[in-house]
């Protein structure tokens, strides 16, 4: 189809420094080149793409920048319609989120500007004022796709109309990977900061490295999102010649590391979807339902430990490695085409 003449504006979590939602973007973006697509993210400089600008402002401080905002309402009016996505924007584990998605859809009705839902996870929403928000702003999308059952079922409770809500997939999933052949000596590690935990979180982890150092692997943990979580791993583990931290900058640089692993254990949602498109035997914690719907919705359940205990991360990867892996996603594949279709076809009705 030939959407040259459409411009679409693409607001997410991008220029961030997050590995993950940065590659939502690339497949995104590589989907849809037939259109003319600015990129609205809170970092343009850190944005691996042409054409790029600020999210409207959402704190004091953007506020205050009047050149950004110019730049931005300028960009705004120029566009046919909106994205909004993916990843897992609407959630209050941390709260400012929501406050910083509302935002973007205000402006975007303010200026009349209708928009898609792309490819999004919902919750966990515990308070009332983040279902208000979060009901608002799917209330007055045109089309929303979801990258898991759960988040059409919390929508749905939270009363958007169930009509326009599609379950589809993560728009990584149709990213293509180039198998790479390897020496496999790698404990991989992806861990995130997340509320409520305890020192006994990382008093486990370190025995987790510790058995598998003494069955002679390398162990690496991965920063998929360089400034928060490079600090965590330093901050709780220190550094040490027997700890190697790697902030993959790219998809290349990610698989790459995956390819020279034995065994992962994650938390980054992205991280284990990486895991899985590079065949890599892992085991994942889930830290909040995006993780636990989409591995269960891969019926790879078996894969995620509920209790925090080393014994138990240990026999599970050790059950994990034993097996020839072969993970499959062309069904997660054929899904997350929907998005594409659901949108070239909502592009030609504005």
């Amino acid at each position: 189809m030939d959407f040259k003449k459409k411009c679409i504006g693409i607001i997410g979590n991008y220029g961030a420094g997050n590995l993950g939602d940065d590659l939502i973007l690339k497949s995104i973006i590589s989907s849809h080149v037939d259109i003319n697509i600015i990129v609205f993210g809170s970092n343009p400089k850190k944005i691996n793409y042409d054409n790029t600008t600020y999210l409207f402002p959402s704190g004091i401080r953007s506020l205050l920048n009047v050149y950004n905002i110019f730049r931005s309402i300028k960009s705004l009016i120029k566009c046919d319609g909106f994205i909004i996505g993916g990843g897992g924007l609407f959630q209050d584990q941390q709260f400012k989120a929501i406050i910083i998605w509302t935002i973007q859809a205000i402006f975007l009705r303010l200026f009349r500007k209708r928009y898609f839902i792309y490819g999004t996870s919902i919750g966990p929403l515990k308070r009332k004022i983040s279902k208000l928000l979060t009901k608002w702003v799917h209330k007055n999308a045109d089309i929303i796709t979801v990258r898991d059952i759960g988040s059409k079922e919390l929508l749905i409770k939270i009363e958007v109309n169930e009509q326009k809500i599609y379950t589809t997939s993560d728009p990584v999933f149709l990213l293509n990977i180039k198998q790479i052949k390897c020496t496999k000596n790698l404990f991989t590690i992806s861990l995130r900061d997340m509320p409520n935990k305890d020192i006994s979180f990382f008093v486990e982890i370190k025995k987790v490295c510790d058995y598998f150092r003494r069955e002679g692997l390398d162990i690496v943990f991965v920063s998929m999102q360089d400034r928060i979580d490079k600090k965590l791993v330093i901050s709780n583990f220190g550094i040490s010649k027997d700890i190697k931290i790697v902030s993959p900058k790219s998809q290349d640089e990610l698989t790459n590391i995956l390819f020279k692993t034995k065994i992962a254990f994650g938390m980054r949602l992205h991280f284990l979807i990486f895991c899985i498109l590079t065949n890599t035997p892992f085991v994942g914690y889930s830290y909040g339902p995006k993780v636990n719907n989409l591995l269960t919705k891969l019926e790879l359940g078996d894969h995620l430990i509920r209790e925090f205990k080393s014994e138990d991360i240990i026999d599970k990867i050790k059950l994990f490695d034993s097996r020839n892996t072969l993970y499959s996603t062309t069904n997660e594949k054929a899904k997350a085409k929907k998005n594409i279709y659901l949108f070239n076809e909502w592009i030609q009705s504005i």
